[in-house]
């Protein structure tokens, strides 16, 4: 034990997933275990749209190819603002979801939609810990650029998100909000875009 260095705590080993190509899209719980007993389980979302990660050692946002696009990240400094850049295709909504809370991260996010020009079209901040989300108008040919940070802007290595970046209208209730099993009714659809 001398002549050997300190095994690596948890947090620093790999691990790999290996996810069947037919799995639904959604959250997964998972947990590992050893001989000392199993860990508190985690979330892992599997997606079915492109999925990029957070280049982190940048200055300027990253651009992202197309929507609609999942971008992993992570708020891993104090005062750390990530910045993601895209061009809208065609006029129209423009839906981007948080998911943090959902998984499992301890902050409470800040989304802010800025024009080219760095004015704010629109923001949201999740001030009750159950993630945001908001729909913008956007217009063709445009670049907008989203602001994600912590309302009293913390950072640590555990403050994982998932952007969801999509375009498209965002659905917000349904009347009426319930169903019976095995029958068919019409629902009418409230949210933002939603024509």
């Amino acid at each position: 034990k001398g002549h050997s260095g300190a095994m690596p705590i948890p947090r620093e080993v790999s691990a790999s997933l290996t996810i069947a190509k037919d799995h639904p899209p959604g959250l997964v719980r998972w947990q590992v275990a050893n001989a000392n007993g199993s860990s508190p389980t985690a979330v892992f979302y599997v997606s079915d749209t492109p999925e990029v990660v957070e280049s982190r050692y940048r200055n300027e946002s990253q651009f992202l190819e197309s929507l609609p696009i999942g971008v992993s990240g992570r708020l891993s400094k104090i005062a750390e603002i990530d910045r993601y850049s895209f061009e809208a295709k065609h006029d129209g909504p423009v839906t981007i979801e948080l998911f943090a809370r959902t998984l499992g991260a301890n902050f409470n996010g800040v989304l802010e939609v800025r024009d080219a020009s760095d004015t704010i079209i629109t923001d949201t901040a999740d001030t009750e810990g159950l993630d945001t989300a908001l729909t913008f108008a956007a217009k063709s040919g445009q670049q907008y650029t989203v602001h994600l940070h912590d309302v009293d802007f913390r950072g640590n290595r555990a403050y994982v998100y998932r952007l969801a970046i999509t375009p498209g209208p965002r659905v917000v209730a349904t009347v009426p909000a319930m169903g019976e099993w095995g029958t068919t009714r019409d629902v009418e659809f409230i949210g933002i875009g939603v024509a």
